[in-house]
């Protein structure tokens, strides 16, 4: 505890020609970092407190007690800050506590714009570039609190309006939906070991057209547990999931699944590197008196679907880039359903505030091995291509539009091609 001890000898030295007293703000500050290195936090917090109430303005002493406040969940968090959020930042690492203090307030909107204005001057801060990354995260962000909820609503058209192939495809004409979703996100558990829990809901009537779409009003709901974990350089995820989909506005059941996931993602300043793998159980109705997945047939697509793979996110100030590769499979009670293949996946990211856009490009290959009378395989080639914009409108409102167009590259029977946009706008808490 050096430092405290040659104040204190300053402080109590008859010879001196001036003496700091114990209790001086530069003398509590000293031993309350001490205190902290010796492991002992609660009394660290008292000095600190203490000296911030003599000198409010010190920047020094409102940064230790801020940055204390944060790292060890201090029960007075708003008290402990204030002090530092009423003084203008000199330097980087004051800049990035703020913005970490923002987002544990729940002020993500202007945490962003403090990094982005840093960021503009010093592309290669890799705190601030990692904390930006995890407030731009779309659909995977943790929540700042210990709960998330979020609404979102919107219209959209689809020239495909069929949710199954073969006897319930070929509806004609353009379908509008009305699109809702409605999702709530808790996380009980936050640290090195984090779990969250999620749900979501989803519901889509149509609006034109009812006596022929009406059957293809599509509802769902989903619920997810997921355990993150930091294993030192790498972040293991273990995640269970289930999902129901219904059709006919709720009155046939559709399909209904539940899957295992896990993922061992390597993190650095700009480069994640991820190995992933999925496998569970899919469950599809008998539809149309056995049209559509005949239970005990050939056709039955009930059973076990897994996949594996790897993907690598880039990321530098606004832009990022992401590239994902799976191998997928099937095996279902129905031989003719049965398949393997290979997905590719790359995502261009652009993000200056207040405005985001993502650029996808898919291509997914299929193959039957069992599906053709003669004894030859079915091949299915999709392409799938997707832009989605948004600009915040508030902290808590923002307006999105989409673009999705899918393309089935195979010469047979089930053209499955489908362009779907949407506009709409999301509410989040």
């Amino acid at each position: 505890m050096l430092p405290t001890v040659l104040l204190c000898c300053l402080a109590v030295s008859a010879d001196a020609e001036w003496e700091v007293p114990l209790d001086a703000p530069m003398v509590m500050h000293a031993a309350a970092l001490d205190h902290e290195l010796d492991g002992e936090i609660e009394r660290a917090f008292e000095l600190l407190r203490a000296a911030i109430k003599l000198v409010p303005d010190d920047p020094m002493i409102a940064f230790d007690l801020a940055r204390l406040a944060l790292e060890q969940g201090s029960n007075q968090f708003d008290d402990d800050v204030e002090s530092f959020m009423g003084i203008e930042p000199k330097n980087d690492d004051a800049r990035v506590l703020r913005a970490h203090v923002l987002v544990r307030q729940g002020e993500r909107l202007a945490a962003r714009e403090q990094l982005d204005a840093m960021m503009v001057h010093s592309p290669d801060l890799g705190e601030a570039t990692r904390l930006r990354d995890f407030l731009v995260q779309a659909g995977t962000q943790t929540p700042t609190h210990w709960y998330a909820a979020n609404l979102q609503v919107g219209v959209e058209t689809d020239t495909n309006v069929t949710v199954a192939p073969d006897a319930l495809a070929g509806e004609e004409g353009v379908g509008v939906r009305l699109a809702t979703q409605g999702g709530l996100t808790l996380v009980p558990v936050r640290g090195d070991t984090e779990l969250t829990v999620n749900g979501v809901f989803k519901y889509a009537p149509h609006l034109n057209n009812r006596e022929d779409f009406a059957t293809f009003d599509v509802a769902s709901a989903a619920a997810l547990a997921r355990l993150r974990r930091v294993l030192g350089p790498v972040i293991l995820t273990a995640q269970v999931s289930g999902n129901e989909v219904t059709i006919d506005s709720f009155q046939t059941q559709f399909m209904r699944d539940l899957f295992g996931d896990f993922e061992l993602r390597y993190p650095t300043n700009s480069v994640q590197l991820a190995v992933f793998g999925r496998g569970g159980y899919r469950d599809f109705a008998s539809i149309s008196d056995g049209a559509f997945n005949p239970e005990g047939d050939r056709d039955d697509r009930d059973g076990t679907r897994y996949s594996a793979g790897g993907s690598l996110d880039w990321q530098r100030g606004q832009l990022g880039v992401s590239s994902q590769i799976s191998f997928e499979g099937a095996s279902t009670d129905g031989k003719n359903q049965d398949e393997y293949g290979l997905e590719l996946g790359v995502h261009l990211r652009w993000r200056p505030l207040p405005w985001q856009a993502r650029l996808g490009v898919n291509y997914a290959l299929r193959r039957f091995p069992e599906s053709m009378s003669d004894g030859d395989s079915r091949m299915d080639n999709r392409f799938t291509a997707s832009l989605h914009c948004s600009r915040v409108l508030h902290e808590h409102l923002a307006a999105f539009a989409s673009v999705v167009w899918v393309k089935n590259l195979s010469n047979h029977e089930y053209d499955y091609n489908r362009l779907l946009m949407q506009l709409g706008v999301m509410a989040q808490w």
